[in-house]
């Protein structure tokens, strides 16, 4: 799975580099989408189990789920040694040829139909188990 995701942000890098665009920022910020969509359901699972808190406190929770999503994924590629050898290892790589750039932009559709899937499969179960608030009534009466 790594290495998927490091070969994803090799091709968008040299994608956007090849369009003179900020090429590091673009492509942390296009893989930090992709993983917030794919694992959104982890954060469904969150605000599902603490229902009953305030609106404010909800908002809060995206933005450290968003936080530490980008965070994560700036401390692993904003480093200049990570990106050469990226370079070096998929420089000459056979799937460079084969697979055109474009095909690697239909990723993050792909991320948000499996994501939010995958919130609506845990949404259903936890609805038709009734563990809404399940968390926040646990806690709130210690």
């Amino acid at each position: 799975m790594i290495k998927i995701r490091d070969y994803i942000f090799y091709r968008t890098y040299e994608a956007y580099k090849k369009k003179e665009h900020p090429a590091l920022f673009s492509s942390t910020l296009y893989l930090s989408a992709c993983d917030l969509f794919l694992f959104s359901f982890s954060y469904g699972i969150c605000i599902y189990l603490l229902d009953g808190i305030e609106k404010k406190y909800k908002y809060y929770i995206f933005l450290l789920y968003f936080s530490i999503v980008v965070f994560l994924n700036i401390n692993k590629y904003y480093k200049k040694q990570k990106i050469k050898d990226l370079i070096s290892l998929y420089q000459n790589n056979y799937l460079n040829k084969t697979i055109s750039s474009w095909v690697f932009f239909f990723i993050l559709p792909i991320c948000m139909v499996v994501g939010i899937g995958f919130h609506i499969l845990i949404s259903i179960i936890i609805k038709k188990y009734n563990l809404e608030g399940w968390l926040f009534f646990y806690f709130s009466n210690i």
